[in-house]
């Protein structure tokens, strides 16, 4: 007690500097971005009043308010019936905590204000944001990240994390996604992700850290915090189009889904994909769609590959034994059934003709791949679809007879997951046009599958199949794309 009297003094000196450093900051935050809510002069303390009477709220709709951005205020009524409509915090901490508190806050406000969550144009459309936020302190680094999504995006640049963080919260519906670096003054890279994460904006807005960073402790914070993926510099323009784009694209087909409106076809997948949280799902979602981007195959293909799989397993002889939980996560874990793709030349990969002997091996490898790649990334392995996607990922070729690869398993050999994906790849790829064919009807696809022209199946899977075929014909409607 005697050392706070008699030897603080610049410490309070600097306590007090700061004090008023935040009440300024406060209150220009509140008149650009939440004008109805007015600051109270300070008179002499660390408690800030913020006056809500202009907002008309009662005092339980300002409850649910700060319940909602998550905040912990004093509110003004707890302190007699001239306090209601106030609400009491504490300026007393480091400005990246108050700049993250007042973004929660006004999103909360304003989205109260306007009556719902999305922006929606006046043609009653989604406005999908199509911004994205590329931070780094080297200015010559932001142009060449400009330069490769200009073309794409409307690009937005700032020099440090600090920078950043204040164009997120002025309009964090602008951006569909950041392109962030590690070092960098005022604030660097980590500390802004913590900052997005507790406020829950990485589950909005996905975050791409672009780094010459190779640490792995570095790799799996920057995991942790929920970024989506970690693109080593220098970049390679076509691979990072790929990645950021893939990811991107994802995110707005499930913002357009969760509205009025949105893609009926993929509704479903959706969902039963947001069971799955974290970087994970990220992981498989990425992954998968990759190669929509690297191959012909359609974000359509990997949609109908899980909903046909999933079809093959409820209320069926082949997936007897297996729980709703099973089923769902094997119908997660098919959508990365193609993921060593990744990993073929795209001229072979879209070949529009046969492949010779040697071109056929190299593609016949991307099971293997698939199988070491999922092996080899730590976020999905504690998931509890990576058993069943490793499986699938190596094993959807293999064949009742023997006659599949790439190890050549027999009969019950093959898991039963293996084997109903295996099937929905064939009854999918017959009856979808590909860059080397046209697209088959429904019964040319079963009379093949049936006469063992694309291999021999489990007698047992053909007959689940069989009794389902005729309600997946819905899946190639010309309007479910």
């Amino acid at each position: 007690m005697e050392a706070a009297y008699t030897r603080c003094d610049q410490w309070l000196s600097q306590a007090i500097q700061a004090i008023h450093s935040n009440h300024r900051l406060l209150t220009e935050f509140l008149k650009e971005h939440c004008p109805d809510v007015k600051a109270a002069p300070l008179e002499g303390t660390y408690l800030q009043w913020l006056d809500l009477r202009a907002l008309g709220w009662t005092p339980k709709e300002q409850e649910s308010i700060m319940e909602e951005a998550d905040l912990f205020f004093d509110e003004g009524g707890m302190f007699g019936p001239e306090g209601e409509g106030f609400e009491r915090m504490n300026l007393a901490c480091p400005q990246t905590v108050i700049l993250d508190g007042l973004g929660r806050f006004s999103q909360v406000v304003n989205r109260r204000k306007r009556g719902g969550g999305m922006i929606i144009e006046d043609n009653g459309s989604l406005n999908m944001a199509d911004t994205l936020l590329v931070v780094d302190d080297v200015e010559l680094n932001r142009a060449i990240l400009a330069e490769i999504f200009q073309d794409s995006y409307q690009i937005e640049e700032a020099e440090n994390g600090r920078a950043a963080l204040e164009k997120l919260i002025s309009g964090r519906e602008r951006f569909c996604g950041v392109l962030l670096d590690v070092m960098m003054p005022e604030m660097d890279g980590i500390s802004l992700l913590k900052i997005l994460q507790g406020s829950h904006m990485t589950e909005e807005i996905p975050v791409f850290l672009i780094t010459s960073e190779t640490s792995p402790a570095l790799w799996k914070e920057a995991y942790s915090l929920g970024i989506m993926d970690l693109i080593p510099k220098p970049v390679i323009p076509y691979i990072v189009r790929y990645r950021v784009d893939s990811v991107v694209r994802l995110f707005q087909a499930k913002r357009k889904a969760g509205q009025p409106g949105g893609a009926p076809g993929r509704t479903s997948f959706l969902k039963s994909g947001g069971r799955c949280t974290g970087s994970a799902l990220a992981w498989q979602n990425t992954l998968a769609n990759v190669i929509e981007f690297k191959s012909d195959e359609s974000s359509s293909h990997i949609r109908r590959i899980h909903e046909i799989t999933m079809a093959l397993l409820q209320d069926t002889r082949l997936g007897n034994g297996l729980s709703r939980r099973d089923i769902e996560q094997i119908g997660l874990a098919a959508i990365m059934h193609d993921v060593g793709k990744i990993a073929i030349p795209d001229h072979i990969l879209n070949k529009p003709g046969r492949f010779t002997p040697d071109e056929f091996e190299l593609m016949k490898t991307h099971t293997v791949e698939g199988g070491q790649l999922l092996s080899k990334i730590w976020q999905i392995q504690g998931n509890d679809s990576y058993y069943y996607a490793h499986d699938i990922a190596l094993h959807h070729h293999e064949r009742w007879d023997g006659n599949g690869y790439p190890d050549g398993l027999k009969g019950s050999q093959i898991s039963v997951w293996s084997q109903a994906v295996s099937l929905a790849d064939v009854y999918d790829a017959l009856l979808s046009k590909r860059c080397y064919k046209d697209a088959y009807s429904c019964e040319k696809a079963v009379s093949m599958i049936l006469g063992g022209e694309c291999g021999t199946f489990n007698p047992v899977l053909i007959d689940s199949f069989m009794e389902i075929e005729r309600g997946l014909r819905g899946l190639y409607l010309p309007d479910t794309d």
